[in-house]
């Protein structure tokens, strides 16, 4: 029986260690899923880390479950990452997860809202990115509401709300409720204007905000009213994002609305000169940029 007793003892003890063991695998494990999701964020095209990635358990159930709980802020990380190689369904969980935490506040149960504006806009483009638009749309208008709110200290980042605002608009009109979706679009432009937290305008985001509501007025047939929106549109764009980059693929886009506005007025000749210079912008631009065009917008 003492022998049994010994033997037991012993077991238990070989068990308590291979425990013991195993969690520090599953927290190296985890910190090394946070390491390569930051990678796969800041490089996209790394097929090497894409694969790496996709390695790993992809959910948070999993790690919370072993107790290697992954943190909010790392969470949002592995989400982006998976946006960027297309797996959203795999994102989708831990935005939903950021938003339930940031909406309890901190520990004296402040909210920021710009951050949970953030992850209510993530929850948003993945449904949109699988084309669930009116339920993304719901997502989308909470995170409107958030970000009007401001962060911590009141402050609104209009670029932030711009971009939310934009979305609302997009999930609209891709169910071709284009005159609902104009409001929406008009709305953003006015955030754009306002640029974010610190007064800097996003021109590129301006633009894609200009040219939507003019794309809303010639989807409706209204193309003497969308051909400034165009205009305007292309000059935006033309000056580039916050750090000057022109995304000459996005420019060419505006030109060819505005070339057909003017080809419904029978103004044939300015109409093949903006298509001209749509082409050239065309050959300005990388030939990723050009031939894949992306639908929503992430933070």
């Amino acid at each position: 029986m003492h022998q049994l007793f010994a033997d037991f003892l012993r077991g238990a003890a070989v068990a308590a260690e291979d425990a013991v063991i195993l969690q520090r695998v599953r927290l190296v494990q985890r910190d090394r899923l946070i390491e390569v999701a930051k990678e796969l964020a800041a490089h996209p095209a790394n097929t090497e880390m894409a694969a790496v990635l996709t390695v790993y358990p992809l959910r948070p159930e999993p790690w919370e479950q072993t107790g290697a709980d992954v943190a909010i802020e790392d969470g949002e990380t592995i989400g982006s990452a998976l946006c960027q190689i297309g797996r959203f369904n795999d994102a989708l969980p831990w935005f939903r997860r950021a938003v339930e935490a940031k909406k309890k506040g901190d520990a004296h149960g402040r909210v920021d809202h710009a951050s949970l504006g953030v992850s209510l806009h993530l929850v948003g483009y993945c449904l949109s990115e699988r084309a669930k638009f009116d339920e993304a749309r719901v997502w989308y208008e909470r995170a409107v509401e958030a970000h009007q709110k401001g962060d911590a200290h009141g402050r609104v980042d209009h670029a932030s709300l711009g971009r939310s605002l934009h979305q609302v608009g997009y999930c609209l009109s891709r169910t071709g409720k284009f005159a609902e979706a104009r409001a929406w679009y008009e709305r953003a432009v006015q955030a754009h204007e306002k640029g974010d937290v610190h007064g800097r305008v996003d021109h590129a985001e301006l633009g894609k905000g200009l040219h939507q509501v003019g794309d809303c007025l010639s989807e409706t047939g209204k193309f003497d009213e969308a051909r400034p929106w165009f205009r305007k549109a292309v000059e935006a764009k033309k000056t580039g994002n916050v750090h000057g980059r022109v995304d000459h693929a996005s420019v060419a886009v505006s030109m060819r609305g505005l070339a057909r506005c003017l080809r419904q007025a029978g103004r044939l000749e300015e109409a093949k000169q903006w298509e001209r210079k749509a082409s050239e912008q065309e050959k300005a631009a990388p030939q990723s940029a050009a031939s894949v065009p992306r639908r929503g917008s992430m933070e």
